[in-house]
């Protein structure tokens, strides 16, 4: 609504606010990644290294082309009409030290080997708390209210996890695994071939499917292929999770897109169609970068091993 009162384009603004949400898969710390790491058994501490060069390659992208463009096009993003100076702009940052003090000290925590993902969201939970303090914002009624939705979302990822864990022992115990693997080792092809079919399968499932019941299904089988290839795992995982980002905001299916269209006020008169022609520009960054990441494995490989 801030947008389109200053006579933002519609198109724009909704596919900024679309891409910049789904950021979070791939810019840690990403819950999927810990379910990709939880079924593929690989090191969640790698996994979240592994997603920064691409999540800021990303984002910058992102400016870039919204900048560009607007330079093109400036009524697309009309000047506003108040003066906002320097001064302005860093004293609003002041509301985002804190929690952004907070996560670069749980990521820094976990990247250096000081705490697990585990004990550094306990730490993360405690300086939550303890920023509703300084701020003056607690109260039993915001306790009880982040207690019910913390327990919502860590019952639903357990169910996953679950699902996820019988899914693969199952695969595992009936051979199926080993199967498929004699299969595309045999196959007289390239492994960049067999690489780029499984892209593709998992762009048709994240045009269909939630991105989470795609993990569950693909990463089990995906995964061991790609090793069994040759390819780097931590650099497969970037791979299949950048293809997710993707995946939300593919039609018909994409999250993000559903999202946007159900909770944009009934008052800005959006609909379905012009949120589908809204993420064309940001779906053609997300292929940009996800090629690069194939093409240059370092780009996600070089923080881990820099690190590690």
């Amino acid at each position: 609504p801030a947008m389109f009162k200053r006579n933002y384009d519609k198109s724009l603004a909704l596919g900024s606010v679309m891409a910049g949400g789904v950021l979070g898969d791939i810019i840690p710390p990403s819950i999927i990644m810990i379910l990709f790491g939880y079924i593929t058994r690989l090191s969640i501490g790698k996994l979240f290294m592994a997603g920064i060069i691409p999540g800021l390659m990303l984002a910058i992208s992102y400016v870039l082309y919204i900048v560009i463009r607007c330079r093109l096009q400036p009524n697309l993003a009309p000047k506003v009409a108040e003066q906002v100076t320097w001064k302005i702009r860093w004293v609003s940052l002041k509301a985002v030290i804190l929690p952004a003090a907070l996560v670069f000290i749980m990521l820094g925590a976990i990247f250096r080997g000081i705490a697990t993902p585990t004990e550094a969201a306990a730490f993360g939970a405690t300086g939550a708390l303890l920023c509703c303090v300084i701020n003056r914002t607690v109260s039993w009624n915001m306790i009880k209210k982040s207690c019910r939705s913390t327990l919502m979302l860590t019952g639903m990822v357990m169910w996953i996890m679950i699902a996820a864990n019988l899914f693969r022992v199952f695969f595992t115990s009936v051979g199926a695994q080993n199967l498929i693997l004699d299969i595309v080792v045999a196959l007289p092809v390239s492994p960049w071939v067999v690489l780029i079919g499984m892209q593709v399968i998992l762009i048709i499932l994240g045009m269909f499917m939630d991105d989470f019941a795609t993990v569950v299904i693909a990463a089990p089988v995906f995964c061991p292929i790609a090793v069994s290839l040759g390819f780097d795992p931590i650099w497969f995982a970037m791979v299949f999770i950048i293809n997710m980002e993707i995946a939300y905001l593919t039609p018909p299916f994409g999250w993000a897109l559903i999202m946007v269209r159900g909770v944009a006020p009934a008052e800005l008169g959006i609909n379905t169609a012009q949120v589908w022609r809204a993420v064309p520009p940001f779906i053609a960054i997300q292929l940009f970068v996800w090629i690069l990441v194939i093409l240059f494995p370092s780009l996600s490989l070089w923080l881990p091993n820099l690190l590690a």
